[in-house]
């Protein structure tokens, strides 16, 4: 699938809560060759939406995008706009879009190679809801675009999930968001693995825990794919996420203390599901 092109950006995917922000952000604090874009994508909301072919209808949705928030936290407390992180105006990107750029997806990739050469970049990276549901399709408006897909301890990552839905208790609608979780978990696993297998020169699977844990043969390959410096990928993952898994089935909570949020039935149900 890969396409000719100076520098291929990124999008960045895989099961929620398993490390698509860090990774970005980590490529916004220390990148070399790519710029983590700090915000959500938007790649899957905007793909099925097609423009008018007029100049307005382009501008005004260039204008969305930009201006429209993104949370940036886990608790959807804080909210950012991509204006925030270009040097140029709205006024001035409205004006300097190309016109041969029709499909949202396109407008989205120019905007955020600007973001890139803005700030000092060849490329972006951004993250984005489960960008390998959809990544043939995304191909064909970003050409060249490659997928980095960040995959976590499926208890982790399912508790994390459950935490930051609302209350992690018992009850039919904690059963309910603990099925969604765990299928789109898999789903999201199958779907990646597939991808790599299908384009192994263009689609890379990274182990979030392996990142966090020391591992420097995982810490290598990011700083190779991405053109970041080692020490760099070692500084941004010196740290202990929230939801590690312990002991006894026990996870470390984002206040410090560790809970048991997945009961032995819930843990069978992923074990068994997951492999």
């Amino acid at each position: 699938m890969t396409t000719s092109r100076p520098n291929n950006p990124w999008l960045i995917g895989g099961p929620g809560r398993s490390g698509k922000t860090y990774l970005v952000e980590t490529l916004w604090e220390h990148g070399g060759a790519v710029a983590g874009f700090p915000l959500e994508g938007l790649f899957t909301v905007y793909n099925s939406r097609w423009l008018f072919l007029t100049r307005q209808a382009q501008e005004d949705f260039l204008e969305e995008y930009l201006t429209r928030p993104r949370y940036t936290d886990a608790g959807r407390d804080t909210t950012q706009t991509p204006t925030e992180f270009f040097k140029s105006s709205p006024a001035k990107l409205r004006s300097e879009l190309p016109a041969d750029k029709r499909h949202p997806l396109a407008i989205i990739d120019w905007v955020l190679e600007r973001f890139a050469k803005e700030n000092g970049h060849d490329t972006w990276a951004a993250f984005d809801l489960h960008p390998e549901f959809r990544y043939a399709s995304f191909h064909r408006h970003i050409p060249g675009v490659k997928l980095a897909i960040l995959v976590r301890d499926a208890r982790e990552a399912i508790s994390a999930a459950l935490y930051w839905r609302g209350d992690p208790g018992n009850g039919k609608s904690r059963d309910a968001r603990f099925k969604h979780s765990l299928i789109l978990y898999c789903l999201s696993m199958q779907t990646g693995r597939a991808l790599a297998l299908r384009w192994p020169q263009d689609v890379h699977i990274f182990n979030f825990n392996a990142l966090v844990e020391g591992d420097e043969t995982e810490r290598a390959r990011i700083s190779r794919t991405f053109g970041i410096s080692l020490a760099a990928v070692r500084k941004g993952y010196a740290f202990r996420p929230h939801f590690s898994h312990e002991k006894s089935n026990q996870i470390c909570m984002p206040d410090g203390s560790s809970a048991a949020l997945l009961s032995e039935i819930e843990l069978a149900e992923i074990a068994l599901l997951t492999g």
